[in-house]
């Protein structure tokens, strides 16, 4: 019980040291121009909310999968709660397919949170370092 709580008490001070890191990241930024390296994380953040803003990418897929396990419904394909058959191929081609993506749309999302997770560390080791200086004046 204790760790689960000291657990949960790490992470929240975690959150709560990164939006200090925040807030001093734009205070000492302000009034500084933009470095190549923000220019192109923000291009590729834009770029991924375009792709899931796009009606053919997530929600279209989505609802044409409700579609489906709806026919299969009203077809009374599906036996029991428990049991799901499945005779359409194309019906189980476009699951596959949807599913396929969504897989590969988890890959980029977790590859994105590693590398921001690694750029939080850095960040973390610079503040530490800071931090270091300063107590030396």
């Amino acid at each position: 019980m204790r760790i689960l709580e000291s657990k949960r008490k790490h992470l929240e001070l975690s959150h709560r040291i990164l939006k200090l890191m925040k807030m001093l990241e734009v205070l000492r930024c302000k009034g500084y121009s933009v470095l190549p390296e923000e220019e192109n994380l923000r291009i590729k953040l834009e770029s991924l909310q375009r792709e899931l803003d796009r009606p053919t990418q997530f929600k279209g897929r989505i609802s044409e999968l409700k579609s489906v396990i709806q026919t299969m419904k009203e077809s009374e394909l599906l036996q029991t709660q428990d049991q799901y058959v499945i005779t359409d191929d194309s019906a189980i081609q476009t699951i596959q397919k949807v599913l396929s993506e969504q897989q590969q749309a988890l890959a980029k999302l977790m590859s994105i949170l590693n590398q921001d997770n690694e750029d939080l560390d850095i960040m973390m080791k610079g503040y530490k370092e800071r931090k270091v200086l300063q107590i030396k004046y």
